[in-house]
């Protein structure tokens, strides 16, 4: 990885954003020399849906900070819109069979979606009820010790176990395997999209359609000729699926590859997961809302090694461990990273001084710190370059092969150590 990506949880203006990291901007590592010169900037803004082109205040702001500008036939070159959802709805409108088969996929997948989500309401409901009877047994037990693989599922010695201690293990038991069902309910929503998607895909023939083809590489070109490229928030439906459709996960991997910096805010963050969690109010039948984390798919994995969940002050309930223990096992966040509004993390690359490449994710907003919390349901707020101790980096094998390292938070051998209090136990 050459390119890096600065995630935002949810900024409220984006000419800020922009203003905030001019410098940065108008930087570039590109391995295109003619790219770096030309500072060129790619919007994405599927997001936003039908005001994917009210982008008129990002291009100014861009403009303020010094980023050329190019006119080529009345339109500037050198900022682009990437298009990615009116090019979807002008090929449907085109190609009326495609549409009605994605369409018809489309539904299929929303209401196997709503069956997804009722199953796990039920299944959510149905754990706390249990932890809550847990915990009126066992008042002192917290959530991440019901659900931690040290107390997972063994042959006991009943006979030296009290009554009270046999109820213990056989109600954690009980709360694990419905967080299980969870997980499994989320692998299986996963498999079912990717085999409904595959199936519009083959159904409809765009892949030996010349002008699905044709739009695919002017999109791709437009993301592989870029310095810097933005994807914003907004509904992580049309954003998600508009990308998909034109098959570009692969495009923007190598464009991080070839050394284009990403800033991305709040779905924009989301999509580039390699699990997108998000926020729903579903109600059910009974008309009931239930506010509560979900799976929604898989994303594009161009950051793996973390969970990343915008809108965190808004969102999760930091103050509760077993809040945080939960999400944490929910979807397998070893290490689970909250953004809000003056949040940002940067997940750049830098070399040892032998020159491997590691990555590197370190806290950069100078108003708000990124929050970082794991399965025990500890957290700790990082602030201005602080480094997130993840698996792969430099400083998480610095740690571990006793190499001295400038204080910073970070996971020991035996705890997560920040301003000298030791958090939680590492997992390694």
């Amino acid at each position: 990885m050459i390119g890096s990506i600065l995630f935002n949880g949810n900024a409220l203006r984006e000419q800020d954003f922009i203003h905030q990291f001019k410098d940065r901007i108008l930087k570039s590592n590109h391995v295109d020399s003619e790219v770096q010169a030309k500072k060129k900037v790619l919007l994405i803004t599927g997001a936003w849906k039908e005001n994917e082109f009210q982008e008129q205040h990002v291009k100014k702001a861009l403009r303020d900070i010094g980023i050329p500008v190019n006119y080529q036939n009345g339109f500037d070159d050198n900022i682009q819109n990437l298009c990615v959802y009116h090019e979807l709805l002008n090929y449907y409108k085109q190609n009326p069979y495609v549409h009605d088969v994605y369409m018809q996929t489309m539904m299929t997948l929303e209401k196997v979606r709503q069956l997804y989500q009722e199953r796990s309401i039920e299944l959510f409901r149905l754990m706390q009820k249990h932890t809550k009877m847990l915990k009126h047994e066992f008042p002192k037990t917290p959530l991440s010790d019901i659900l931690s693989s040290a107390s997972s599922d063994h042959q006991w010695q009943i006979s030296q176990l009290d009554s009270s201690e046999l109820l213990k293990q056989y109600a954690c038991q009980e709360v694990r395997k419905t967080l299980g069902y969870l997980v499994g309910g989320d692998e299986l929503q996963a498999k079912i999209s990717a085999e409904l998607q595959e199936y519009a895909k083959g159904k409809s023939g765009i892949f030996g359609d010349p002008v699905y083809q044709n739009t695919r590489q002017k999109l791709v070109e437009r993301i592989l000729s870029c310095s810097s490229i933005f994807i914003f928030g907004g509904d992580i439906d049309s954003l998600y699926h508009s990308l998909q459709f034109w098959q570009l996960q692969g495009a923007l991997a190598e464009a991080l590859l070839r050394g284009t910096n990403f800033y991305t805010i709040s779905a924009g963050s989301m999509v580039l997961a390699q699990k997108i969690i998000v926020f729903d109010n579903f109600v059910d039948k009974e008309g009931n809302n239930n506010q509560h984390f979900e799976f929604f798919d898989n994303g594009f994995g161009l950051v793996t090694k973390i969970t990343l969940l915008p809108h965190c002050q808004e969102r999760i309930q930091t103050d509760d461990p077993d809040n945080l223990a939960y999400l944490a096992h929910r979807f397998e966040g070893r290490v689970c990273v909250g953004l809000n509004e003056g949040s940002y993390l940067l997940l750049d690359a830098h070399r040892d001084e032998n020159g491997r490449l590691y990555p590197r994710y370190t806290s950069v907003g100078t108003e708000d710190g990124v929050y970082v919390f794991n399965r025990a349901g500890e957290k700790i707020r990082l602030d201005y370059g602080e480094q997130v101790l993840v698996p792969g980096t430099l400083v998480w094998e610095k740690r571990y092969s006793g190499t001295p390292l400038t204080p910073t938070p970070s996971f020991q051998p035996k705890g997560f150590v920040y301003k000298g209090q030791t958090l939680w136990a590492a997992d390694k």
